[in-house]
């Protein structure tokens, strides 16, 4: 039993999203037709914008259960309060039943391609930065299909961010361009992205094949005089005093009001609530798949 979408009604807490509704509905239905690996390579993007919190412990449970015939039951499921709610039942247990787990990685190898085809010039120079930097520890050249007019222009604030299965696998970047190009920008930060995030270990080439990466463009940033100027789904922020400082982008998994969008930022910041700070907005042009 346990918690699925937190976005199936407009309560005090969480705000309705179509994904919300969906995802419990595909989680229930794939579950009673023991559907485990639709389920489990539902798309990320999806998943995340159903604000849910019940997927990775119930793959644990489905990793449990394989190579075990056994009977599922939907016991209940409700949401009344905006918050998804199931129970289900995996019973006679017997050891005797065809792993899924080939089955498992070669989906998600598909999945992996069918991703890559789709991805733009921007995601292609990251990711074969963080390839080329983790295989060989040097700096990659700028290649001919990134010798754009958009990306050999003038540079801009760039965060890029590295994903795995697990969620955040690294994300470092600068709000005001400093490289000579948008390229070299990119190619800096995917660098240390990679490498040398401090809340994460370099990654390694085994790793490589299950990263998704994502290059966000900062606009310039602007001052924040009231808080109805804010927006966590549409802007990010920048809080300062003195030389203290802490950016948080916009639109991200579980940051959905502007209050806990500051309290992370104040955070990353060492600021406290209470004490004087300024607050800065920005947009930024995602290149995510």
């Amino acid at each position: 039993s346990g918690d699925l979408s937190h976005h199936l009604l407009n309560t005090a807490n969480y705000k309705f999203q179509p994904e919300g509704p969906a995802f419990d509905k595909a989680t229930i239905d794939h579950l009673s037709k023991q559907n485990y690996i639709d389920f489990m390579t539902l798309p990320r993007k999806w998943v995340a914008a159903a604000g849910e919190c019940g997927k990775k412990s119930l793959e644990i449970l489905l990793g449990s259960l394989d190579q075990l015939n056994h009977q599922t039951t939907i016991k209940s499921y409700e949401g009344p309060f905006g918050v998804g709610y199931g129970v289900v039942a995996f019973t006679q247990l017997e050891v005797g039943k065809e792993s899924l787990m080939p089955s498992l990685h070669e989906t998600i190898k598909k999945n992996q391609v069918l991703r890559r085809s789709q991805e733009d010039s921007y995601i292609r120079l990251a990711r074969q930065t963080i390839e080329h930097f983790t295989k060989t520890g040097e700096r990659l050249n700028i290649p001919e299909f990134a010798q754009t007019e958009e990306l050999l222009g003038k540079s801009q604030g760039v965060f890029v961010s590295i994903k795995d299965a697990g969620g955040l696998r690294g994300c470092m970047g600068i709000t005001v361009g400093l490289e000579i190009n948008l390229a070299s920008e990119i190619i800096s930060y995917a660098i240390r992205a990679c490498s040398e995030d401090p809340r994460f270990p370099a990654v390694e080439v085994d790793e490589l094949e299950g990263l998704n990466i994502s290059v966000d463009v900062l606009s310039p940033s602007e001052r924040v005089s009231h808080l109805d100027q804010l927006n966590p789904k549409h802007y990010g922020v920048i809080v300062s005093h003195d030389y203290k400082r802490g950016l948080l982008l916009p639109n991200l998994e579980g940051v959905d009001t502007v209050e806990e969008q500051l309290r992370i930022a104040l955070n990353k910041a060492g600021l406290k609530a209470d004490e004087p700070y300024e607050i800065e907005r920005f947009t930024v042009e995602r290149h995510e798949v």
